[in-house]
């Protein structure tokens, strides 16, 4: 199992922080969800952009903070996005924005990772109950009842 680094959003929660959602909470696996990250440069403002990098959905973001973090390998999801194909949705998106004149200028960031625990709560007998939490925010979204990791189901439920 290999190891690599990358640039993560920071404040992310921890296991501990996380098992502590229920007595009966297991965190079962992190994730790191991949983004390519923009920023639109303008006189006197900035946007930043995000577009998830395995579904192409562009939206607008605060100003963030990142960390350059190792983690292993498999808890890495892979980008189905390309970065041209991602500017191209950033400035689609942003010929949208109404400015006051000036050039709009795209900035690549390169890509950023958000960290998602999934979490399996122990449920009748037999059966456990998984969820995604949001890794920054602690933002819970259920992802249903199974024996497995619950990862499929959390690569579809990504906010």
């Amino acid at each position: 199992m290999g190891r690599r680094w990358v640039s993560s959003l920071e404040g992310a929660i921890g296991r501990d922080e996380i098992e502590r959602l229920s007595p009966n909470a297991r965190a079962e696996l992190r994730v790191y969800y991949p983004y390519h990250w923009f920023v639109s440069r303008a006189p006197g403002r900035q946007v930043h952009f995000l577009v998830d990098a395995r579904k192409g959905l562009v939206a607008t973001a605060d100003p963030f903070q990142t960390e350059t973090r190792e983690v292993a390998e498999e808890d890495v999801l892979a980008a189905a996005v390309g970065e041209d194909e991602a500017r191209q949705r950033v400035r689609r998106h942003v010929a949208r924005i109404p400015h006051r004149g000036g050039d709009r200028r795209l900035f690549e960031n390169g890509i950023v990772y958000k960290p998602f625990w999934i979490l399996s709560l122990s449920s009748p007998p037999g059966s456990r109950l998984h969820m995604l939490v949001d890794g920054i925010t602690g933002r819970v979204h259920p992802l249903g009842f199974g024996a497995g990791s619950g990862l499929a189901e959390a690569e579809d439920a990504v906010p």
